[in-house]
């Protein structure tokens, strides 16, 4: 059965998430001054790691396969996060 998770980003421009197998990324956004990414999973599944990006508004972009997740609000800085695509 599927439920829906949330997991915490770090502000910082490269990470790896572990999520499981068919995951779908429903939203990105802030709560208490942190970055979530909520997700639709089967917490059975085997996981595999996606890659993350954070950008701020502003910051160079190299010329990755990305796709565009969500924009976090917080405080006075605005994230951007991406997946990188392979």
């Amino acid at each position: 059965m599927k439920r829906i998770y949330k997991y915490k980003l770090h502000i910082k421009d490269f990470q790896f998430l572990e999520l499981p197998k068919g995951y779908e990324i429903l939203k990105v956004d802030s709560q208490f001054y942190e970055i979530f990414i909520w997700a639709l999973v089967d917490p059975e599944a085997k996981t595999e790691q996606i890659e993350l990006e954070v950008f701020g508004t502003g910051n160079p972009i190299d010329n990755f396969n990305r796709k565009y997740l969500g924009t976090a609000f917080i405080e006075q800085s605005v994230c951007h996060v991406f997946q990188r695509i392979n």
